[in-house]
């Protein structure tokens, strides 16, 4: 019997002689990645710095993740991690007026949450950590309580880096609109292995980078703004 997957595994050489369980950190590398990665060099020994191929490819890569997570190429934003983007956003708020509050979760990846709390002391800001127990499956329901009309900003990592437990995006969303504020998705861990469509689910704001299970490299990452 022929292995479902077997095409896919012809991909990745590395699984002829070792068995790959985890992706957290790099995906395994993969033929088309690295016939990019090649392509790249043969261009930048040949042709020099030649930009306009380069953002060619870029604009290419932005709107297959556009594609990806049913959104517009022009709704999608590329930078260099999803740090980043969170940071981009955070600049963009204002935390005043009765409305000052960021809810996300404690087992959210660490250098998310510091952006947030990096808003505190500067901005006025007040990070609320809702506590979420390893391997539980009410994440989703603690977020949505949390958020009130003080909420500005919900973020929520989709998967969890620590345990892998899910959270509704579109239940945390709702819920934030119905407050008035916005939601920040975290897409690192779920992209490229969970279904994602932001209209359906109504989705604020969500970024990803590549280097997990989108098979990637490092250094680059997709922020999509509705």
């Amino acid at each position: 019997m022929t292995h479902p997957f077997s095409s896919y595994r012809k991909l990745f050489p590395i699984l002829e002689n070792t068995v790959q369980l985890s992706s957290c950190s790099q995906s395994a590398m993969s033929l088309p990645v690295r016939q990019a990665i090649d392509d790249y060099l043969a261009v930048w020994t040949t042709r020099g710095a030649d930009w306009g191929y380069w953002m060619e490819q870029v604009a290419l890569a932005r709107a297959e993740f556009a594609r990806m997570i049913h959104a517009d190429a022009d709704d999608v934003a590329v930078l260099g991690s999803v740090s980043d983007a969170a940071s981009s956003i955070a600049s963009a708020l204002r935390f005043e007026g009765g409305r000052d509050g960021i809810v996300t979760g404690s087992l959210d990846f660490p250098s998310v949450c510091h952006v947030w709390l990096a808003q505190q002391s500067r901005r006025g800001a007040q990070v609320r950590f809702v506590q979420a127990r390893p391997g539980a499956s009410d994440t989703t329901a603690r977020l949505v309580q949390a958020i009130d009309a003080s909420t500005a900003l919900v973020s929520v990592s989709q998967a969890c880096f620590y345990d892998g437990q899910l959270v509704d995006i579109a239940a945390t969303g709702a819920a934030a609109r119905a407050q008035g504020a916005l939601q920040f998705v975290d897409a690192y861990q779920s992209a490229g292995s969970l279904a994602i469509d932001v209209r359906a689910q109504g989705v604020d704001m969500l970024a990803a980078g590549a280097q997990k299970y989108l098979l990637g490299i490092p250094g680059i990452a997709f922020l999509y703004v509705r």
